[in-house]
């Protein structure tokens, strides 16, 4: 994950200024149940999407909700029961 906050080295460090998205793909919708029987997450915006026959999870962290460390810990959880794909969320949210 830190690849994700820490793009380069310190020397070359780049100010990231918006929101943080990730699109979380599931691998079947047990894990769904699995994640939403999970505390402290309902604080973090998402928006669940069908397509080709598998469930991603479109998360965002606003940068004036969430601290960079607390995205680390949220994000955590959440790749407990989905990984990230490089499918974009404008492909799954036209379908």
């Amino acid at each position: 994950m830190d690849q994700h906050f820490n793009p380069s080295s310190e020397e070359d460090e780049i100010e990231y200024g918006g929101d943080l998205e990730f699109l979380l793909k599931f691998g079947d919708f047990e894990d769904i149940i699995a994640l939403s029987n999970r505390g402290g997450l309902d604080s973090i915006p998402s928006k669940l999407f069908t397509f080709e026959g598998r469930y991603y999870l479109f998360v965002e962290f606003p940068e004036d909700q969430f601290e960079e460390d607390e995205v680390d810990d949220l994000l955590s959880i959440l790749l407990e029961y989905a990984s990230e794909t490089q499918v974009s969320v404008h492909r799954v949210e036209e379908y």
